[in-house]
């Protein structure tokens, strides 16, 4: 990469992470007012049956939970549709289409969307605690690891490199393992 393009890339990265910086200074400062968000009833009207009988919200529930639900329908739809065009490519492209919205469809009028997520939720938060303890048990184990051996790495290490210069200098290799003795003797290395 030659000069220009590396100061337009670093430019580029400087200036994303300046856009990216101001994106929490403004939430800092902006005015703390909740999102004016709507029931389902209100906002959808008679089309909320509908939506109460596919994804079993009652009316009430706010609007939000629903596009979340919308949008977690619309991942499992089309998950299935990649995996079957993956895996059956003698179909057609609408027949994937209507397979995956099908059983989207019948996963979410039999209630299983809403349990999915709350199981796949509920595994994830499960692994991120198993993993934050592994961490923090990892860390002490390091820790002490490197108190217990430190001494004799560093040792380990001086004794090699003083071997490995008085090999190197030593015109007779004979004289240079007596002088590697005497030195052990007297340090203890």
């Amino acid at each position: 990469m030659d000069g220009a393009n590396k100061i337009k890339v670093l430019s580029l990265a400087i200036f994303s992470m300046l856009i990216f910086s101001l994106t929490f200074v403004v939430a800092q400062t902006a005015p703390q007012q909740p999102i004016p968000w709507c029931s389902i009833d209100e906002c959808l009207g008679k089309f909320s049956g509908f939506l109460n009988i596919v994804f079993g919200f009652p009316k009430d529930q706010s609007i939000g939970i629903l596009i979340i639900a919308v949008f977690i329908f619309l991942v499992i739809a089309f998950g299935i549709i990649d995996i079957l065009s993956l895996t059956a490519p003698f179909f057609s492209r609408k027949t994937h289409y209507l397979i995956g919205f099908g059983l989207a469809f019948i996963a979410a009028f039999s209630r299983l969307l809403v349990y999915f997520t709350i199981w796949l939720f509920g595994l994830a938060a499960a692994l991120g605690t198993i993993a934050v303890i592994f961490e923090i048990i990892l860390a002490f184990v390091i820790f002490i690891g490197l108190a217990w051996c430190s001494e004799k790495a560093f040792a380990w290490a001086l004794k090699r490199k003083i071997k490995a210069e008085a090999l190197k200098g030593a015109k007779q290799p004979a004289k240079a393992w007596e002088k590697l003795k005497k030195f052990e003797e007297l340090t203890g290395y």
